[in-house]
């Protein structure tokens, strides 16, 4: 399928496509398994730095999935005992033509509305 729109046009032919035609969605945090894929950056990061987590992390976010990937992972090691002592600062890098994540933190809400005019 290709569809003349942005991201939030494709999920709502899926949305559509639930129940007329049985369709499952992987949309962004609509299942479980894409957070368990992205905190593989979160255990990379912690391994390969020594189990000590740097002060931030700067990360290019599209919808954020990654954020919260890494975030789970490095709780779930602290939990282990694998890591100790504070948990980095997150910072999310957008592109200032589609900043959705960036224009909602900045405006303290805690959904990111559709970013209007993509480019």
């Amino acid at each position: 399928w290709k569809v003349n729109g942005l991201i939030n046009d494709c999920g709502k032919i899926v949305g559509g496509g639930k129940e007329s035609v049985g369709w499952f969605d992987i949309s962004t945090l609509k299942e479980p398994y894409r957070i368990e894929g992205k905190k593989t950056m979160g255990l990379e990061l912690a391994e390969q730095l020594g189990w000590k987590l740097p002060d931030v992390i700067f990360y290019p976010t599209g919808g954020g999935t990654g954020l919260i990937g890494m975030w789970k992972a490095f709780a779930e090691l602290i939990e282990l005992g694998w890591l100790s002592g504070s948990l980095p600062r997150m910072v999310a890098v957008q592109a200032e033509g589609c900043a959705p994540i960036v224009k909602a933190w900045e405006d303290g809400k805690e959904h990111a509305p559709l970013w209007e005019g993509a480019t």
